[in-house]
């Protein structure tokens, strides 16, 4: 049995950061890019989405809405997987609470930021190097000139490391916290720096597998199951892709026969089409069914990969 659930889930999550909202107050003051002298020192819940009937139709696990003191919303999303529309559904959530903060003739002075907060287990570029993005409105030849209101941060969980020099932020406790904690984290694994600050202990004693009633740790693993289907949904769509690619491939094989020899052009187009980016999807999903602790055995069904491709993951 594990020690440990992974905070990433939507139960553990929840318990950690709306059931303790100081927790959620350092979660927030710390990852989102807040003026220095505009920390959030209360905050109150807004109604969301219970866990739905079914889990594992949706990319998105986790859904928190909240507002503080100076009348600011907060919007914090979990995503499992990248998808290219994630973005723009981040972006009008938080236009659609920015456009119903002010009620009829009420002054536009009167509007207050809307800050949207994504946590990205999976990279969204491979040309990344960073993990840390801000999106806001900027002036395209001036960039000091903004238009303030919609603040989106997105984070890549797999691209974090630690600085190198140990001096971590609260910023960087919270993000190595969410990144290693899980069923698979062993109690000697987890860093001093994590253990010995009271907030993140906090959110670690919340995270144990004995904090959670029998109802919340089914409702846990009913979550968890979607996380792995939709896996084997992404694996599949690889497969239809590879075929896809082979049929492109033949097809331009075969124009290029005409050319430079039938034979060989559609012996190229064909290795071109099986090989399209076969390899690096598959790593990429065995890399985030890894990181969820789903067993090797699994992630060779729902992959292809070898155990010892996995394991050198």
């Amino acid at each position: 049995m594990p020690t440990y659930l992974d905070p990433k889930n939507d139960i553990p999550f929840k318990k950690i950061f709306v059931e303790h909202k100081d927790l959620m107050m350092s979660f927030l003051n710390s990852l989102l890019p807040l003026p220095d002298d505009c920390e959030i020192i209360d905050l109150e819940y807004e109604p969301t989405e219970i866990l739905p009937e079914n889990p594992m139709s949706k990319d998105s696990f986790v859904d928190v809405k909240c507002f503080d003191e100076k009348g600011r919303h907060f919007i914090v999303e979990m995503q499992m997987y990248w998808k290219h529309a994630f973005l723009n559904r981040l972006l009008y959530n938080t236009a659609k609470v920015y456009t119903k903060e002010l009620k009829k003739n009420e002054d536009f002075g009167k509007l207050q930021p809307v800050y949207g907060l994504a946590i990205l287990n999976d990279v969204m570029n491979k040309s990344h190097t960073h993990y840390y993005h801000r999106y806001r409105m900027t002036e395209e030849t001036h960039s000091e000139e903004k238009i303030n209101g919609i603040d989106i941060t997105l984070i890549e969980l797999p691209l974090f490391e630690p600085p190198l020099n140990g001096h971590q932020k609260m910023k960087d406790l919270w993000i190595e916290f969410l990144k290693e904690i899980g069923e698979q984290t062993k109690e000697e694994k987890i860093s001093q720096s994590l253990k010995e600050n009271k907030i993140i202990a906090k959110a670690l004693d919340l995270c144990r597998e004995y904090a959670y009633t029998e109802e919340e740790r089914a409702a846990y693993d009913k979550v968890h199951e979607g996380i792995i289907f939709r896996a084997m949904e992404l694996s599949e769509s690889i497969a239809e892709g590879e075929a896809k690619g082979r049929a492109e491939g033949e097809a331009k094989g075969r124009a290029e026969g005409e050319a430079k020899g039938r034979a060989e052009g559609e012996l190229a187009g064909e290795a071109r089409g099986e090989t399209r980016g076969k390899k690096d999807a598959q790593l990429a999903i065995a890399q985030n069914l890894k990181s969820q602790g789903v067993a090797v055995s699994v992630i060779v069904a729902a992959t292809g990969l070898s155990s010892k491709d996995i394991e050198q993951l």
